[in-house]
């Protein structure tokens, strides 16, 4: 709603982009593509310094065409660019379903999980079977294995390469990653 109250510096060690605040509003999409393009003009600029875009709730960006282009045309360039790029999805339904079977959009969406070359599955409801094994290659066993893992156990696929890792956490990192807190009395 107005100029920034706070300078980014793209080259700082860490910048976040929280967008928490247009969540769910008429301004959601506007300010996702502005962000995105602040954005795509840092990771564009020539250095030597290697980066980590961490997309968190990227179920939100697939929802708009303007923004699922822009997350799949970082995810082509990244590596030219020095950029890893972390995209992370609750589930696998998520690609699929905030657009339309055959829109350009959905297929942009299943391609951005065709076009990275390592996948971290966390538990996945039962319903997610038929989609792991279609949209990731699994084998039925693996799709399987997927909607049976424990909590902080994950599916790795590096490659054609699979296996089971367990994720050990400190309790500082428990905190982190603990989206059911605020649910517990």
């Amino acid at each position: 709603d107005g100029p920034t109250t706070a300078h980014l510096d793209p080259h700082a060690p860490g910048v976040v982009v929280d967008l928490s605040r247009v969540a769910n509003t008429p301004a959601q999409a506007a300010v996702m593509v502005c962000a995105g393009a602040w954005l795509a003009a840092t990771i564009d600029t020539d250095t030597d310094t290697r980066r980590l875009l961490l997309v968190d709730e990227a179920w939100a960006l697939l929802a708009h065409t303007a923004t699922t282009r822009w997350l799949q045309q970082v995810s082509k360039l990244a590596r030219a660019r020095g950029v890893q790029l972390i995209t992370v999805i609750h589930r696998l339904s998520d690609l699929a379903a905030q657009t339309d079977a055959g829109t350009a959009a959905r297929a942009q969406a299943e391609g951005l999980l065709a076009d990275a070359d390592t996948r971290v599955i966390y538990g996945q409801a039962p319903g997610e079977r038929q989609l792991a094994t279609g949209l990731l290659g699994f084998t039925d066993p693996e799709a399987e294995q997927v909607c049976r893992l424990a909590p902080y156990r994950g599916l790795w696929r590096v490659g054609q390469h699979t296996a089971l890792v367990d994720h050990v956490l400190t309790n500082s990192e428990l905190s982190l990653v603990d989206t059911d807190v605020r649910m517990r009395p």
